[in-house]
């Protein structure tokens, strides 16, 4: 992949499955596939059932079943990228996949952190990789 190809990049809105791990599953394999996926991703704290002054950090989608990611459709054709279980469909604008402004994305990215560029986030996604989000 050249540099042209990195700057002919733009964000798209996509969702995905929510059930298990599909979340993690997908997005391995899209940075396999030199694809960026990004989704907002917040920590709360869960009053546990057998304490009551006990509380466990959960990690929640913003967005559930949706999440960005940063594609050049000439180098990742649709349809490679639809390939994968997980992958439901790209959110169409007037029935055309268009992308997002990439400011709106960057003013997410601002409020929620890449927990990959923050280390308290990263230690939490960690604890939280072996937890299952749904029953």
């Amino acid at each position: 992949m050249n540099i042209e190809h990195l700057n002919n990049r733009n964000w798209y809105l996509a969702q995905y499955n929510t059930a298990g791990k599909n979340r993690e599953s997908l997005f391995s394999w899209l940075n396999e596939q030199n694809v960026v996926p990004w989704t907002p991703l917040i920590t709360r704290k869960i009053r546990r059932a057998d304490s009551r002054r006990c509380y466990r950090e959960r990690i929640f989608a913003i967005f559930p079943g949706y999440f960005f990611i940063l594609a050049n459709f000439d180098i990742q054709p649709v349809s490679a990228l639809r390939r994968h279980s997980a992958f439901i469909d790209f959110v169409k604008f007037g029935g055309e996949i268009k992308p997002v402004n990439k400011d709106i994305v960057d003013g997410l990215m601002k409020i929620y952190p890449d927990p990959v560029l923050n280390p308290g986030a990263r230690e939490e996604l960690n604890a939280a990789s072996s937890i299952w989000l749904t029953k």
